[in-house]
């Protein structure tokens, strides 16, 4: 083997690991997040008040997601909107160039939105909600690979959101049982 063979292949060797340091390095990100993911949903799923889960629920999709900002809802306009009708999620990686984008959301909120993925939230068969997060990290944009993570993130967290209020709807009727009972003993007295 000549010099030039050597140093030509010595060469594709360095680009070969390099490449794998790269993947491997991506690898390391993506099981990171999978184990934030593993966390909130334990956590999620010890959480039966409504107003707190939903809470929980977007500060942790923004953080996981390397967002600026997110939303929880289910409007009938824009991409949001899109999401639900379709019940598909959607990466728009330039807003101003979507005709979906409801711009009067942004200057409502004085918030500049750039680009957003959002997904549906879905329980039963029924969208119940959509789960979006807004401008990924400066000089980013959100990937297929965000989308599966938020799209299971968005599962466990509908499940949640229905146990929530099925623990809400119970509650009230325990309240109301109980306030039928002092009635009752308030008669009888």
């Amino acid at each position: 083997m000549d010099e030039q063979s050597l140093s030509s292949e010595l060469k594709a060797l360095k680009e070969e690991l390099a490449q794998q340091h790269r993947e491997s390095a991506a690898a390391l990100e993506q099981l990171s997040i999978l184990q934030v993911l593993q966390n909130l949903t334990r956590t999620l799923s010890s959480e039966l008040n409504l107003e707190p889960l939903l809470q929980m629920i977007l500060a942790s999709a923004v953080q996981v997601m390397g967002a600026s900002a997110g939303s929880l809802l289910l409007p009938d306009k824009g991409i949001a909107g899109w999401v639900a009708t379709n019940r598909e999620p959607l990466i728009v990686d330039d807003v101003n160039r979507d005709d979906r984008h409801y711009r009067d959301i942004a200057q409502d909120y004085d918030f500049s939105t750039t680009s957003i993925l959002c997904v549906p939230l879905i329980a039963k068969g029924q969208v119940i909600g959509v789960l979006q997060v807004l401008n990924k990290e400066p000089g980013k944009y959100f990937t297929p690979e965000d989308q599966e993570i938020l799209t299971t993130f968005a599962a466990q967290s509908a499940v949640a959101i229905e146990n929530a209020r099925l623990y809400q709807s119970l509650r009230e009727e325990h309240d109301r049982l109980i306030a039928v009972e002092e009635d009752v003993r308030r008669g009888l007295a």
